[in-house]
């Protein structure tokens, strides 16, 4: 009884600290999902998908062949 009641105490002071260390970057996710336009890089809202002229879909070995 006492050792589940301990190792609940340290789950939950670890949650606490991580939720601390990672609050700027939740925060960031959670306005990016619910903004109108993106926030981090808007010039790949009108990117075609399709196009790659970094290479990177490519394998290294295609790429400086």
């Amino acid at each position: 009884m006492l050792g589940a009641f301990l190792n609940e105490l340290l789950d939950q002071e670890l949650r606490r600290k991580l939720a601390a260390e990672t609050k700027d970057i939740r925060n960031l996710i959670l306005a990016h999902a619910l903004a109108d336009t993106c926030l981090i890089r808007p010039d790949l809202e009108t990117t075609d998908p399709r196009e790659d002229p970094l290479h990177i879909g490519n394998p290294d070995h295609d790429r400086y062949a």
